[in-house]
């Protein structure tokens, strides 16, 4: 399908896409792009609609630890957004819902360590639901690993104009890499190489032309007089 450039912006800025706390909504979801709406229906008039990606995604469902702070439309699996008159959008729910955010109350520390020590059980196993599911230091690095795929993509896609063939190994790839512009050289060879890869094994091989000519045999032609 293709969509003309007017109606379409690829990693739109989060200004452009948030109606306030910006700072906070581009921690939680980050902007794959806007569609404008006269691409499917003209007359509705100039409209943007937003893709976003939840910054979370790590092991599991967002939202499946967090149930206290559940609503309505915000669930397991379910992420809603009020929508202002310019078609921004602000999270309509509590910033808990996301298990990075669920702080765990001073109470439940307190017990929790008592039950460590008098059972000689791990932390982990002393916490009670939800807290025992959730993976702080997991979801908080799964955050920072999103972020960073999500920054090479946008700097890959704004030089190429096209996304990159494939993301599998792609941190390995930009490990050690000492700032942006170094990572993203070492990204686009590791998307070089994922091409490569990709013909070699996709791709017919070139047929070898040939280096003898096939030479007729020639029957002999008798006369009947």
């Amino acid at each position: 399908m293709y969509i003309a450039p007017e109606f379409i912006r690829p990693f739109p800025p989060p200004e452009d896409v948030f109606s306030d706390d910006i700072e906070r909504h581009a921690q939680f979801f980050l902007p794959i792009c806007s569609l404008n709406l006269r691409f499917i229906q003209p007359e509705h008039g100039d409209y943007w609609l937003h893709f976003v990606q939840p910054a979370d995604i790590y092991d599991g469902s967002i939202g499946e630890n967090t149930q206290p702070f559940h609503s309505r439309y915000n669930f397991e699996d379910s992420i809603c957004f009020d929508v202002d008159a310019g078609g921004k959008y602000r999270f309509s729910g509590d910033w808990r819902f996301f298990d990075a955010e669920t702080e765990i109350p001073a109470d439940v520390i307190a017990k929790a360590r008592e039950k460590m020590e008098k059972h000689h059980i791990s932390w982990q196993r002393a916490l009670p639901q939800p807290y025992r599911m959730i993976d702080f230091d997991g979801i908080r690095h799964a955050r920072e690993q999103n972020h960073q795929a999500y920054q090479l993509i946008k700097a890959f896609y704004l030089k190429h104009g096209r996304l990159p063939l494939s993301l599998y190994g792609w941190g390995k790839a930009v490990a050690g890499a000492e700032n942006s512009s170094a990572a993203l050289a070492a990204f686009e060879q590791f998307d070089q190489a994922n091409e490569q890869e990709y013909v070699r094994h996709n791709m017919p091989a070139p047929t070898k032309p040939s280096c003898c000519k096939t030479q007729a045999a020639s029957a002999p032609i008798s006369k009947h007089g």
